[in-house]
């Protein structure tokens, strides 16, 4: 008579088996991070067969990318992250640069990749293709360490930075010590980028630029509470961060009074 389990030998014999624990092959051409990795010059995921016994080798697309730098927007309003990525295609073909919105790269239902090289690249369909291409690209991305990071800053004026007051301009940020250039700022391509100070000038300069000031004091010299309004406006717009400014002065007169040409002098103290 034969012997019958037990009914709890029954359960063991039927519960399913754990992974195998040994690695698929590693060759050349490919590059292993967590789940995914890079084969035959184009990323792919890699996952065990429910026996646990094989792997599979899943396609995601036909190239490499990776995250360059991650770029924040500072408008002074608010910040806006741009992730820059470049690649190469699986035949070799460089995938130029490009900057892509952080929302849209992590966006699920994103297709930023198709938006920026077009035709020359190709994803594969599948639900859960452009998630797992996203974190091969992220995790590929941080494989030598964090991505770098940088900001960018789109206005003038008062900004604390690594614990420092500066004043921002298009040429970078002044300090108590002077102009420093590796402060990036980005007024874009209107007439915002022509506020761009030199470096604070040396105590000899400072003397002759002294005549400069007095020029406009006396700039209309039967009326000398218009240069020195002018004056005070110029000295005044750099500390609003101290105390808000709620006025504004405007200059009236006759058409062809050089009004406009006036405004542009007090102007000129903040650029060209």
């Amino acid at each position: 008579m034969s012997e019958s389990k037990t009914p709890i030998l029954k359960i063991v014999d039927g519960a399913k088996k754990p992974k195998s624990t040994k690695e698929a092959p590693v060759t050349k051409d490919q590059s292993r991070f967590m789940d995914y990795g890079i084969l035959q010059g184009a990323f792919y995921q890699f996952k065990w067969t429910r026996d646990g016994e094989s792997e599979t080798q899943i396609p995601l697309c036909d190239f490499v990318c990776q995250i360059d730098e991650e770029i924040t927007h500072n408008t002074g309003l608010e910040d806006k992250s741009i992730l820059r990525v470049s690649g190469k295609r699986q035949d070799g073909l460089p995938l130029p640069s490009v900057d892509v919105p952080a929302k849209n790269f992590y966006a699920t239902q994103g297709n930023w990749m198709n938006e920026a090289w077009g035709t020359k690249i190709f994803v594969f369909p599948g639900p859960s293709k452009k998630d797992n291409l996203r974190a091969a690209i992220h995790l590929y991305s941080k494989l030598n360490g964090d991505i770098k990071r940088r900001n960018v800053y789109g206005f003038c004026g008062w900004q604390k930075v690594n614990d420092e007051w500066l004043f921002l301009t298009g040429s970078g940020g002044i300090t108590a010590s002077g102009l420093i250039d590796d402060v990036q700022v980005d007024l874009g391509s209107g007439h915002m980028q022509r506020y761009t100070l030199p470096a604070p000038p040396n105590s000899q300069d400072v003397k002759e630029l002294v005549s400069v000031v007095y020029d406009l004091i006396n700039i209309c010299p039967s009326k000398p509470h218009i240069g020195r309004a002018l004056l005070s406006a110029v000295a005044r717009a750099p500390l609003g961060e101290c105390q808000a400014t709620d006025f504004a002065i405007f200059i009236h007169g006759l058409t062809g009074a050089k009004k406009s040409e006036i405004a542009a002098i007090a102007l000129g103290f903040f650029g060209d």
